[in-house]
């Protein structure tokens, strides 16, 4: 019993020694990582931060006593929940880059039922360590095929057994680990993070550099249309802002007539166009009020518009 206790006071020693050197930690969550899983994220994620697995009273203590009792509330809402599986992720790095790194070097899992495909599950031709038996049935089942060679079952053709999206049954997830195929991709899962006095909740945050790049596009792209519709210079927008105005220019001098010679061509068809108007309204409302001329340049450019030409 007094070796018990020594043991969980130096726990709780080590934890706060570990809080005082570096200067942020974050708490993950450990279910559905296996040991093997959980070791190759501990090398994927190297000397950016340490990984620790506690019991959750230990924590909590240690907590405690390093933050004097100003543990947030959320901190305190995840340890208090019994399906959380604690890690401390000990580290001097920001934790949002920690998060990153943890999204971005997955590592392969077997599929459990229930699991959506991340992508499509295709079985190739070639060898398995099967021998003939009962196994033939079981991947007839799926539509694959086989043959015996060196005693062993040989599949013999291509088969797509789910495609991305699609919801992986027990059948299907039993077999992908009976042929070795690990088609789900895992991490650890982090919750929050203290920063200094500085908490953040991350649960559901995305944090892989393709969606921020994504967003970071859609922002410039967002703001590059403001710019330009405000008519704010940037080197980016600069051309269209001069050909909107150009164009807005010219049409403003189009319809005010303006006697220039970069316009006059148009302010003269413009004139032409809307005297052909006004002749045709005369013309069906009292026809002797134009000349004969002019009806019949009223009625030629009538049929043009009809018929073209």
């Amino acid at each position: 019993m007094r070796k018990s206790l020594e043991r969980k006071k130096k726990i709780v020693e080590e934890i706060k020694e570990k809080l005082r050197r570096y200067k942020c930690f974050c708490l993950a969550d450990l279910r559905n990582i296996k040991a093997e899983q959980f070791k190759l994220i501990r090398q994927k994620i190297g000397d950016a931060a340490e990984l620790k697995v506690y019991k959750k009273s230990l924590i909590v203590r240690a907590l405690n006593d390093f933050y004097k009792e100003k543990v947030p509330e959320g901190l305190r809402n995840y340890l208090e929940d019994v399906n959380v599986m604690p890690v401390l992720i000990f580290t001097n790095e920001n934790p949002f880059k920690i998060a990153r790194i943890l999204e971005e070097n997955k590592v392969e899992a077997f599929a459990r039922p229930g699991d959506v495909a991340p992508d499509d599950i295709v079985v190739y031709p070639g060898p398995t360590n099967f021998p003939p038996g009962p196994m033939i049935t079981e991947l007839k089942k799926f539509g694959i095929r086989t043959k015996v060679e060196g005693g062993k079952l040989s599949i013999v053709n291509e088969v797509k057994l789910a495609s991305k999206g699609d919801v992986i049954s027990k059948e299907l997830a039993d077999l992908l680990k009976k042929l070795e195929i690990k088609p789900c991709r895992v991490t650890l899962r982090i919750l929050c993070s203290l920063e200094g006095e500085n908490y953040y909740d991350l649960k559901g945050v995305v944090v892989s550099s393709e969606h921020y790049l994504t967003r970071m596009r859609e922002a410039f792209s967002n703001a590059l249309s403001l710019a330009t519709h405000l008519l704010i210079p940037l080197k980016e927008n600069i051309s269209t802002i001069l050909v909107t105005l150009y164009l807005k220019a010219r049409n403003l001098a189009i319809q005010s007539a303006v006697e220039s010679k970069d316009v006059i061509g148009d302010v003269l068809r413009k004139g032409v166009s809307e005297m052909f108007t006004l002749a045709a309204k005369l013309n069906s409302i009292n026809p002797s009020s134009l000349s004969e001329e002019l009806k019949e340049i009223v009625v030629e450019s009538k049929l043009k518009e009809l018929f073209g030409g």
